[in-house]
């Protein structure tokens, strides 16, 4: 995070109007008492897994509070070594423009981390770790600290990996002569190419074209890695037809088409609207003529929300005109996949009556299981509860159980939170049910609960969950909530 909860308190209490002051100070309070409460319930868990990944969830969200003092004591309550470091790298918070107290902080944690790592006792844990470790060192601007941590590698292509990573942070940071430089040291193959792809991609951002053009010759085999992203630059400044050049020199159809979109959904937003049309429909003829359903899902949603709802609706049909097996590859049913969002989109934009029409039109395609259960929480999220519970009733198993946790999550995010709680009744009250599925449900509610300022009822709620692990989780994710409800509170007083 770029700031920490206690800097945007103090800074609240010392500007701003008394009601902001102590709705600050209730949100850092409601933290506390939820990491509090997390902390206890996870050390007073017997050892073993189950401790371990609850330990590593409150190390994560101390972390990304910003609140670095309890981690190192809780890590050392983790039993398995490997899981140590994990919690420790996951504890890194990459923020986009860290502080100097953001980079000591993971400096510390990363070198505790660097000291762990002989304790693992398999030589290629010990490796995937280190290239981890190097990766993040130049995250924070200590190469040499990541070159150290990369010596002691003994895997050649982990070595290679994390060189990578030097190159691939280096190019992140502007630092294009370093990353270069990194990128000829690794030896030829997979991660020499993709480090050069990587340079291609930020020269590109920096408008260094000679240096893209460069790397991207380097990047061979993955040349793909590099003109994608290459071609997004080009098009988030408005060079749409050299944007669609370089996504035309993509080999690999996903890639293209995922690229194609992103031309088509800037130029849309850019008011281009014939030449976004034009990209569109040649990134649908791409995905047509190889009868990808997962394409052309793709494609229909992102015409939607470009606000080509018309065309959106075509590409569709062409979905539906697809053999069943070629519309049952990545997403379940791509159909189905393709119709709820598009719904979602036509409901943000007011087009309920369409919205419904659209869920309408992919009810007779769903298979019954997870395809189900995800277009019933979509259809809460539109404000289409009753039928999101008709579609949640004619399900069986894990698909029900799912649709119903999804359908409580959506009503408490729309502060339904007697609907909510009825839902979590009727999961309870279903055959063969696992206490995991209400805590679950409950999880969402107490969440849902504190981003309304409704802490005594969150609490309430999460004291009915009876799974320590699901506990633990509900109490970190309150506490990120409440983080959050701060953090938008002192933005906001201070535009």
């Amino acid at each position: 995070m770029n700031s920490k909860l206690i800097t945007a308190v103090l800074i609240l209490s010392a500007t701003f109007e008394p009601a902001a002051h102590l709705q600050a100070a209730e949100d850092k309070a409601t933290f506390t008492k939820c990491m509090n409460m997390a902390e206890q319930t996870a050390l007073q868990m017997p050892p073993g897994r189950e401790k371990d990944v609850t330990l590593e969830q409150v190390i994560f969200a101390y972390s990304q509070a910003g609140v670095v003092e309890p981690i190192i004591a809780l890590d050392n309550e983790i039993v398995d070594h490997h899981g140590q470091i994990q919690a420790l790298l996951r504890a890194l918070r990459h923020a986009d423009a860290p502080t100097d107290g953001d980079k000591a902080a993971d400096a510390m944690l990363l070198r505790r981390a660097l000291a762990l790592v002989p304790t693992d006792p398999e030589a290629w844990s010990r490796d995937n770790l280190l290239w981890q470790i190097a990766g993040a060192f130049t995250d924070i601007g200590q190469v040499d600290a990541a070159r150290d941590a990369t010596k002691l590698i003994e895997s050649l292509d982990d070595y290679d990996h994390a060189l990578y990573q030097i190159a691939a942070a280096q190019a992140h940071h502007h630092d294009l002569a370093g990353a270069n430089a990194t990128a000829e040291s690794i030896r030829p193959g997979s991660w020499r190419e993709e480090a050069f792809a990587v340079i291609a991609e930020h020269a590109t951002h920096d408008g260094d074209t000679s240096s893209a053009d460069d790397a991207l010759a380097q990047s061979r085999r993955h040349s793909d890695f590099a003109l994608s992203p290459m071609a997004s630059e080009k098009s988030k400044a408005h060079d749409f037809r050299a944007a669609l050049a370089l996504a035309r020199q993509i080999v690999n159809s996903g890639i293209q088409d995922g690229a194609m979109q992103r031309v088509g959904e800037d130029a849309a937003a850019a008011g281009a609207l014939d030449f976004a049309r034009d990209t569109f429909r040649e990134a649908e003829a791409n995905a047509r003529q190889r009868q990808e359903g997962f394409g052309l899902a793709d494609i229909a949603i992102a015409q939607a929300k470009a606000n080509l709802f018309d065309d959106a609706m075509a590409t569709v049909d062409d979905l539906e005109k697809l053999p069943i097996q070629h519309r049952r590859v990545m997403n379940g049913n791509d159909l189905v996949f393709a119709l709820e969002n598009i719904a979602k989109e036509q409901a943000r934009r007011g087009r309920q009556v369409d919205a419904r029409h659209t869920l309408d039109r992919a009810r007779p395609n769903l298979l019954g299981g997870a395809d189900s259960a995800s277009i019933a929480r979509d259809a809460v999220a539109i404000g289409e509860v009753a039928w999101a519970r008709d579609v949640a009733n004619g399900l069986q198993g894990l698909a029900r159980f799912r649709a119903l946790q999804w359908i409580a999550a959506g009503l408490a995010k729309r502060e339904d939170y007697d609907g909510a709680a009825a839902t979590v009744v009727d999961i309870e009250h279903l055959q063969n049910r696992n206490d995991d599925y209400a805590d679950e449900a409950r999880q969402y509610i107490a969440v849902e609960q504190i981003r309304h300022g409704r802490g005594v009822d969150a609490f309430e709620t999460a004291s009915q969950i009876q799974g320590p692990v699901t506990q633990v989780f509900a109490l970190t994710e309150m506490g990120a909530a409440a983080v959050g409800r701060c953090m938008t509170m002192s933005a906001a007083f201070c535009d």
